[in-house]
């Protein structure tokens, strides 16, 4: 899930609430953001990290009551 706007503006008050991620490289990312909050989601098997808000200018991010795990698969 990329959260992002067109070049120049900034995303604002978003709020993703009890919902599931899965899969992709980062899960959630957050480009030119403002007021966003991520509140009781569950995160999980993603190749690579759950959340990432390091790429560009984001502001007033609230990460509340999540789940983030990596379920292991057995191949044999």
């Amino acid at each position: 899930m990329n959260v992002a706007a067109s070049p120049g503006d900034t995303t604002t008050f978003v709020c993703f609430r009890g919902l599931e991620f899965t899969g992709g490289s980062s899960m959630i990312r957050l480009y030119r953001c403002a007021n966003v909050w991520i509140d009781s989601c569950t995160l999980h098997d993603g190749g690579g990290v759950g959340i990432t808000a390091n790429s560009s200018n984001t502001e007033y991010l609230f990460i509340t009551g999540n789940l983030h795990f990596r379920i292991l698969k057995i191949y044999r």
